[in-house]
């Protein structure tokens, strides 16, 4: 799923008309509270968080972005205001490029020759500073408190090491370095924690 593409047609019709869309009531009734299931975990690959602290900063950074385009985003990533109860980082060393390129040249679809290595590591260190150092440090990246910027927040609720707070979000941080079969048994075995504290 696109997460950008689900912002739009969410939330499209609330801007052009100024009432609440037929999109957005069926999303408040698939929204509502159901009684809590150890089953149910919606997972989502990449949150409205990370597609714009990263992914669109990125582009703001590099000059792909004008500074008014970012702004409007800014103000629609702020009509969704949804953060996660939880977000899993797979973690990989920058060290261990190989792995790293086979994962993006996946995404890629010249191969990975044609991979722009300076990109790839600054969405790399953007990763690191928002889900590691960011949330080392307990701060929070918030899109509902500021229109124009994005600020890091002083958070003051301590964690366990594993387990870091990231605004709402608690961050389990999986080491992506092992072989895919540990890291697939850890990432079960972190959702299986999730569910049980679900119920």
């Amino acid at each position: 799923m696109e997460v950008m593409d689900w912002f739009r047609q969410l939330h499209w019709n609330n801007l052009r008309v100024s009432k609440v869309s037929k999109n957005y009531k069926n999303h408040e009734d698939k929204t509502k509270s159901p009684p809590k299931r150890n089953w149910d975990v919606i997972i989502v690959e990449r949150s409205a968080l990370t597609a714009f602290e990263i992914f669109s900063k990125n582009l703001k950074d590099s000059g792909k972005m004008s500074e008014w385009e970012f702004s409007l985003l800014a103000r629609f990533v702020q009509l969704v205001d949804w953060e996660p109860k939880y977000t899993l980082y797979l973690q990989l060393n920058y060290n261990n490029k190989k792995k790293i390129f086979k994962k993006w040249s996946s995404f890629c679809c010249y191969g990975v020759k044609f991979l722009n290595k300076e990109l790839v590591e600054a969405l790399h260190n953007r990763h690191e500073a928002l889900f590691v150092k960011g949330t080392e440090k307990n701060e929070k990246q918030s899109p509902n408190k500021e229109p124009k910027v994005l600020q890091c927040i002083s958070n003051t609720t301590s964690s366990p090491s594993k387990t870091r707070m990231f605004g709402q979000s608690q961050v389990i941080v999986i080491n992506g370095n092992q072989d895919k079969e540990k890291v697939f048994e850890d990432t079960v075995k972190e959702i299986d924690q999730i569910r049980a504290l679900l119920i």
